[in-house]
């Protein structure tokens, strides 16, 4: 099982138990909110962009999804229609005009930016001031004026004692244990993991890693192996989108992947009814892998 980078340590876990010990029986992996392709994940910011655009396409759907929850956009059908139609966006249209980088006319630009606001609930002056590239904290401390959505769970904004995985909620944990810590709740440790390298073996030190090369070695090798992938709607720490994009790779069989998506964030046990609906598919998925 691997939860947000776990899911890269727990795919290649996978594939190193199969070299170490080649009969044994791997039956299958669980990823919640999986980091599955950290070139996915990896916003550059113009000054600085080295041709990776595949964060900003990946994300869109989560944009989407997230400004129909809070009402910033138009609400036509419903809210799996709409975030369909990012989806198809996201792919068909979006990721082919970033690809085309200063090729794109400004009349292009001008299209693409009103395209993304009616999508993201931004104004599409922004989105062109930005040259259609929102990454998420931008996104996050925009969308509602005056207020910072949480990466972790942009159903809430940061500060917002509801908010189940933000520091007030950490304290509030605290003071029914009856412990006092004056330090604050931290998201992450990416200042910890600064020096971390990444490369996947002593031949290959370039590009990103991932999870899905891993995983499509162990079911080659593992015909019976099966994948459980959980992913939030309202996730700014792993897109929804990327896990279905990094699902979608030629060599995973989409027969022997269980693929939910949940209205959660980053942590679907946080939302009681998430939680609970991702207790009862993991069982279930356990119980008919077993089978």
């Amino acid at each position: 099982l691997g939860k947000s980078y776990g899911t890269i340590r727990a795919a290649y876990t996978a594939q190193e138990l199969l070299t170490l010990s080649p009969k044994l029986n791997l039956a299958g992996m669980i990823s919640v909110c999986g980091a599955w392709d950290l070139q996915a994940m990896d916003f550059e910011p113009p000054a600085v962009m080295r041709g990776n655009q595949t964060a900003f396409w990946s994300f869109l759907p989560s944009y989407a999804a997230i400004a129909w929850y809070h009402r910033r956009v138009t609400r036509r059908g419903d809210f799996a229609d709409f975030v369909n139609a990012a989806r198809r966006f996201a792919l068909e249209r979006y990721a082919p005009a970033l690809l085309k980088g200063s090729r794109l006319g400004l009349e292009e630009r001008l299209d693409l930016s009103a395209e993304l606001s009616g999508l993201i609930g931004m104004p599409s002056s922004v989105v062109l001031e930005r040259d259609n590239r929102i990454d998420p904290s931008f996104f996050c401390s925009h969308l509602l004026a005056g207020k910072q959505l949480s990466l972790d769970n942009a159903m809430f904004t940061n500060g917002d004692p509801d908010n189940p995985s933000g520091d007030a909620a950490w304290r509030a944990l605290l003071a029914q244990a009856g412990i006092e810590r004056p330090d604050a709740y931290r998201m992450d440790a990416f200042a910890l993991g600064a020096e971390w390298d990444w490369s996947t073996s002593a031949e290959w030190k370039l590009g990103y890693p991932g999870a899905s090369a891993p995983i499509a070695s162990v079911m080659r090798a593992r015909p019976q192996f099966r994948l459980f992938a959980a992913c939030g709607y309202y996730d700014l720490e792993a897109g929804f989108a990327l896990i279905e994009n990094a699902l979608a790779h030629p060599g995973i069989p989409a027969s022997r992947v269980t693929l939910q998506h949940y209205h959660s964030g980053h942590t679907p046990w946080l939302v009681a009814e998430a939680g609970a609906k991702l207790n009862d598919d993991i069982r279930h998925w356990i119980a008919t892998t077993a089978g």
